[in-house]
């Protein structure tokens, strides 16, 4: 019997039962009117009960933006406006559970995606199409995140479904999920030009070209417009984009959140308040070019390290905005398992966690702390994330590297994908070359025989 076979049944049994664990929390718990109410998974652009007071006041026939209180999409407004989501605890976990479960769909059709590229290497773990789902729809965050009933989770599967398709080469599907995820939370759009070139390099071979590609930014555009006007219709006015977009870029709100803008604009000086919000904003688009560069036959990496940073320094991150990146971690096997330090960054994720709520309530709710105890637990959370994006990233360049080395022929690859021959007469050429990847501190293969 093949493996598939063999891990079928366990792995698809496993996915039903975290669907299953969803709904029962959802229904039979508490847990949903507490978790909602967690600035660590609620903000708000992404919480609950912001949207469920925007549709009250949207159904009574005032305008929701007009009180400067309400930051959600008008996409949002109206989803939730025509169904009772808003209402009904039933419909809410059927929602927030179906959008888990097309995000793990799309990390599947991701892994398969990357069979046109890597077919050699992946044809020996097809098993880990049904484990890249169960990651993802087992990851606490994940879970914490939609019983929470964040937006976030919507945002992710949306995310993740222009990611799936641009990783088959459909060009339409990749503009149209992307510019709903750009409507919805802005950022988003800085993962346009990663997709683009992951249309290129991992949909079929010789299905997708760079006509393509520029077809795919007027399909981004042209659906970003639609989706512009329908909301103009359903508001009436422009006034949504400065309450949700602006706020998004001016920090306007300042309510704590396991970020790091809301406590750095609290203690800044109005005179400085605009250099510095342009500044950081700034910051997180100054990315997109060097890993793009740097990146630009590894696109799915690329959009993988640039969620993280996305995920570290937007102006009102989540937990669940952790669960995107940490998703498609999960489809880059050959990165995850060349860590150097994943422990300390399982530790540090761990140790934050912990930390969050304790002195969350220390500050707020007991009064014998402060904002600077919670805003360190935010720091060692970012340290954390950040400390595993950089070692994600140095894994991707060494594997690059090791790859380079086997297409120029300085090594063998063995059955087992690892490198670990030595072409005869080439010992001194690889001596040399170790050396110098050493002192780049590049070294991923192991160099069989260099000391005989």
């Amino acid at each position: 019997m093949s493996t598939v076979a063999r891990t079928g049944w366990p792995s698809s049994i496993s996915i039903v039962a975290a669907l299953l664990l969803r709904l029962a929390l959802f229904n039979g718990t508490s847990l949903p009117a507490a978790l909602s109410r967690r600035i660590e998974l609620s903000t708000p652009l992404t919480g609950i009960r912001y949207l469920n007071d925007g549709v009250y006041i949207y159904r009574s026939g005032l305008n929701p933006y007009e009180g400067g209180n309400f930051h959600h999409s008008p996409l949002y407004l109206l989803l939730f406006s025509l169904f009772p989501f808003a209402t009904s605890r039933i419909s809410a976990s059927i929602l927030f559970t179906l959008s888990d479960y097309l995000a793990a769909i799309s990390l599947r059709r991701i892994w398969i995606g990357r069979k046109w590229q890597e077919e050699a290497t992946l044809k020996k773990r097809n098993d880990g199409r049904a484990n890249v789902s169960r990651r993802y729809l087992l990851n606490p965050y994940t879970i914490a995140s939609c019983i929470a009933q964040s937006t976030t989770s919507i945002d992710n599967a949306l995310i993740l479904l222009a990611v799936a398709a641009a990783a088959q080469g459909q060009s339409p599907l990749t503009a149209f999920f992307l510019s709903l995820a750009t409507h919805t939370s802005l950022y988003p759009i800085l993962l346009l030009a990663p997709l683009l070139l992951l249309l290129v390099h991992t949909g079929p071979p010789g299905k997708t070209s760079w006509r393509d590609v520029v077809g795919t930014v007027f399909f981004f555009a042209g659906f970003f417009l639609a989706e512009t006007a329908i909301t103009f219709g359903l508001v009436g006015d422009w006034s949504w984009i400065s309450w949700t977009w602006g706020s998004t870029l001016t920090v306007s709100d300042l309510t704590p959140n396991v970020g790091l803008n809301w406590y750095f604009f609290t203690e800044m000086f109005d005179h400085f308040r605009s250099f510095f919000v342009g500044t950081f904003q700034m910051h997180i688009a100054i990315y997109v070019a060097p890993l793009c560069i740097r990146l630009h036959d590894h696109p799915l990496l690329a959009v993988t390290v640039l969620g993280g940073i996305i995920s570290i320094f937007k102006s009102y991150p989540t937990l669940g905005d952790a669960s995107l990146w940490l998703g498609l971690l999960g489809c880059l096997p050959d990165i995850w398992a060349d860590l150097r330090h994943p422990l300390l960054s399982v530790a540090l994720q761990l140790y934050s966690v912990i930390l969050l709520p304790i002195l969350h309530s220390l500050w707020l709710e007991s009064g014998t702390g402060n904002a600077n105890f919670f805003y360190a637990a935010t720091l060692v959370y970012s340290l954390g994330c950040g400390m595993a994006l950089v070692d994600i990233l140095g894994a991707g360049l060494r594997q690059q590297a090791a790859r380079t080395m086997i297409d120029e022929g300085i090594l063998d690859e063995g059955d087992d994908g690892i490198t670990n021959q030595v072409p005869a007469g080439r010992s001194e050429e690889i001596r040399s070359t170790k050396a110098i990847l050493e002192d780049h501190d590049l070294v991923v293969v192991q160099y069989a025989g260099l000391g005989s």
